[in-house]
């Protein structure tokens, strides 16, 4: 029926990919006219629209069809509502995705997008362990998704169900994740101090697939092993590639700090200070090193900073009372 429809959706595409922007848009813009009282093909638009970044039109026809709902099939009501709600994700209406989305579940209970977008919502919201729930709901309907298990197992790890993080590992070895499975695995070992295997690890993921993330694990794990200059070296390497890697700053200021070099210190401290200006980590360590060196009134300028952010602070209280 909409073949010839078809065929002018992908004539669109074809001039927007070549440059000819405008044309291809008047195209899309013509056939939305054309889909008036039309929810399948309005639909169809939204989907196009979507994907070329413009969530405000797509939202447009979304709502336009609203009035023949009840003429979708049951899959196109789902494809509807899932697809406003990864607009209202994008818009930060999450709790209005997050209705649409058991709406979703509600018509086709295994329906596991759904389940995958709430996850995401709920990591949005701070709420791992409820993402991790949705997580498992996908895995018990389609155990070989590979990457939901992957995702899972790198939340167990941060948030420290250390057995439940290694099972989902365990399941990945000789897939085509295995590259990332051994950087989590990594991760794992360090979390469980157990430094060696994992520098070992992360030596390895840096030989083999390079990223920041396996050298930062090697400079954070050379630093456990009191590898103190091979630490800095590869934090500093890091930094070549990422100037705005806090944690790099951090892993150096803690071995400038066992060689005794307060000053380099504090200079990788500030620069991380300029990065994430509220850490607490950072700024107690601040503290610790202006008291250390006899320079008072910055360290209770850094107390009082955290005391801005939360009066509460036990730590920083202590030191309050300790300085004044």
């Amino acid at each position: 029926m909409y073949g010839g429809i078809y065929d002018q959706i992908d004539q669109a595409m074809e001039k927007i990919r070549g440059g000819q922007v405008n044309e291809g848009l008047s195209i899309l813009q013509f056939l939305m006219g054309e889909a008036e009282g039309q929810p399948d093909l309005q639909l169809i638009l939204a989907d196009v629209f979507y994907d070329l970044g413009h969530a405000d039109t797509a939202r447009a026809l979304l709502e336009e069809l609203q009035d023949y709902f009840d003429e979708l099939t049951t899959d196109m009501q789902i494809e509807a509502r899932t697809l406003k709600a990864e607009i209202m994700i994008d818009l930060g209406e999450l709790d209005e995705a997050m209705e649409e989305l058991f709406s979703c579940i509600d018509l086709e209970p295994d329906y596991t997008r759904a389940s995958l977008l709430l996850a995401d919502i709920y990591l949005m919201q701070d709420l791992p362990e409820i993402a991790c729930r949705h997580l498992e709901n996908i895995l018990d309907l389609e155990s070989d998704q590979e990457d939901v298990r992957l995702i899972l197992s790198d939340l167990y790890l941060q948030l420290g169900e250390l057995e439940k993080a290694q099972a989902h590992l365990d399941q990945l070895i000789g897939t085509e994740l295995e590259g990332q499975v051994r950087l989590v695995q990594a991760r794992l070992w360090s979390q469980m101090g157990n430094f060696e295997d994992a520098y070992r690890q992360f030596l390895q993921c840096w030989t083999t697939d390079p990223s920041p993330d396996a050298l930062f694990g090697l400079s954070a794990t050379a630093l456990q092993l009191h590898q103190t200059e091979e630490a800095i070296e590869y934090a500093e390497e890091l930094l070549q590639l990422d100037a705005s890697h806090v944690g790099a700053y951090q892993v150096q200021a803690e071995a400038f700090l066992r060689l005794d070099r307060q000053d380099e210190a504090r200079q990788a401290l500030m620069k991380a200070l300029d990065l994430q200006d509220q850490d607490e980590a950072i700024l107690l360590k601040l503290v610790e090193i202006h008291y250390a060196q006899g320079e008072l009134d910055a360290a209770r300028k850094y107390v009082q900073q955290l005391l801005s952010a939360n009066e509460e602070h036990e730590v920083a209280l202590e030191w309050q009372g300790k300085l004044n």
